[in-house]
């Protein structure tokens, strides 16, 4: 499979229990939440039940209206996703969905989100020079 992504994607396991609400965008009134195994700036792959019944397909389009975890943030505005990609591996299937359409609000929320996450997971220092050692003191 060729590397297609634009930014580097925080994983999530099962047990961190982070989970993003979402709905068709042709039905806004029906939300489903799945388990979120990781985001970037650009996207996110979210967790299927495989005995679940199919409701979605590569084409279609979400709203994610919010992530609920270690932080909860409802989004202003959804935040349109498309779906690329469907997986499915032994007892685990995936979605893999691109954003498309997020306003300047929620943007900025998802990217906070995003960045927070990577600030408590250690993969990113803020002040780090190219190159060199991660700070560790002032």
């Amino acid at each position: 499979m060729e590397e297609r992504r634009k930014s580097a994607r925080i994983p999530f396991s099962y047990s961190d229990a982070i989970y993003g609400i979402l709905a068709k965008a042709d039905s806004e009134s029906d939300s489903v939440t799945l388990p979120i195994s990781d985001i970037s700036d650009h996207g996110g792959r979210f967790q299927l039940d495989l005995n679940a019944e199919r409701e979605f397909a590569v084409g279609d389009k979400l709203l994610l209206k919010a992530i609920i975890g270690t932080r909860n943030i409802r989004f202003e505005e959804p935040i349109e996703l498309v779906i690329i990609w469907e997986k499915e591996e032994k007892s685990n299937s995936w979605l893999g969905c691109e954003v498309t359409r997020v306003t300047e609000a929620s943007k900025t929320s998802f990217i906070d989100l995003v960045r927070a996450e990577k600030v408590f997971r250690g993969d990113w220092i803020p002040n780090r020079k190219a190159g060199g050692k991660k700070k560790t003191g002032p």
